[in-house]
């Protein structure tokens, strides 16, 4: 593994995992170079939007190329684009570079056309959700992507939002947690919640009837078959994050393994339901860093999610191998026996058992 350097604005864990590494990085400004050969962009009458001479546009392009070629932090994917971040790199660059371009260049919008046509840019086809919301504009820039070439939900998701963390069943399967093949997959933006300020209501302002929450989320798009949804999360407890590389242009802000597990003890039917959840814990096992769950528990500071941990462990059959998990959930476990105080909970929120674990206080199935 290699470690990130530098300061997070979250001040949360990361590191870069190298896995499902596809081919060996391509010089992109060797394919500017023939898309441009391949794709001449033919000056156009003054009075057109596009009337840019071919060399100020040779030059925006290789600018272009420079920003898209290599993923960072900040564009965990410069492989799939939304329409907002792309036009917004496109303004920067216009920005940045007036002097050099020379000449002023169409809108966002319109570059984003002539990018299509000249096979650098490439529309994702997206369905509406059910709610009837609008959906986001997304892209495939990739000279060498075909149009028949599967497209990762998560990539999808990760462009849409690009600090956001992927997390829940899509990230169980990333991990190889499950053989299940995700049905919907989230990203979750990180924000610390406010506390309420409902405004006084009157005697004749009757309360308005609530709408029922949709437990997977906010639905933001169907892509494929799948649905894909929006959370928002509190970032105290999610202390785990890292960024994956799963080609030469595209990373994944992701739950870490670890996190990913505790993850399904506080929304399993966001992680798929029980049958994975349980199948997640046991594949688990096999892969996890006790350690690192240890710290993750720490930072998350929460004893009920601790019990969780322990009853799943005693119903599993696993013992902690860890010392500084061991520790951690000892000591849980000590405060639980000398205070009747702690109130009962399920393994698994959202789903009803009738097996008292007694030393966590915890029904298991």
């Amino acid at each position: 593994m290699l470690a990130l350097k530098g300061k997070h604005s979250l001040h949360q864990y990361k590191t870069i995992s190298w896995f499902r590494l596809t081919q060996t990085t391509v010089d992109i400004t060797v394919l500017i170079g023939y898309a441009l050969q391949a794709y001449p962009i033919k000056t156009v009458s003054k009075n057109s939007s596009f009337s840019v001479p071919q060399e100020r546009w040779d030059k925006f392009l290789n600018l272009l190329g420079e920003r898209v070629a290599t993923p960072s932090e900040s564009h965990p994917t410069v492989r799939c684009w939304s329409q907002t971040d792309l036009v917004a790199e496109i303004a920067d660059i216009k920005k940045i570079h007036a002097t050099e371009l020379a000449t002023t260049f169409p809108s966002g919008k319109q570059v984003l056309e002539r990018l299509i046509n000249i096979g650098w840019l490439r529309p994702v086809k997206l369905q509406s959700p059910e709610s009837g919301r609008g959906i986001p504009s997304l892209y495939v820039m990739d000279m060498e992507a075909t149009a028949t070439e599967l497209i990762d939900p998560l990539e999808l998701l990760q462009a849409c939002q690009i600090d956001g963390v992927l997390s829940y069943f899509g990230v169980l399967a990333l991990h190889e947690l499950t053989t299940q093949l995700p049905q919907f997959f989230h990203v979750a933006r990180l924000s610390s919640p406010t506390p309420a300020t409902a405004a006084p209501r009157t005697a004749a302002q009757p309360a308005s009837p609530s709408r029922e929450k949709n437990p997977l989320g906010t639905e933001l798009f169907r892509f494929q078959g799948v649905t894909c949804y929006s959370t928002k999360r509190d970032p105290r407890l999610v202390p785990g994050i890292q960024l994956r590389i799963v080609g030469s242009r595209t990373w994944l802000r992701v739950t870490t393994l670890e996190q990913t597990l505790l993850d399904t003890l506080l929304h399993p039917v966001r992680c798929g339901g029980e049958a994975v959840v349980f199948e997640a814990w046991e594949r688990g096992s096999e892969k996890w860093n006790e350690d690192l769950m240890a710290e993750h528990l720490n930072k998350i500071n929460r004893p009920e999610t601790g019990r969780r941990v322990g009853a799943m462990f005693d119903m599993l059959g696993i013992k902690p191998k860890s010392n500084l998990l061991e520790v951690h959930l000892q000591q849980i476990r000590q405060q639980v026996a000398t205070s009747r105080n702690w109130p009962e909970l399920v393994l698994l929120p959202e789903f009803s058992y009738h097996n008292l674990n007694t030393a966590w206080r915890v029904y298991t199935p």
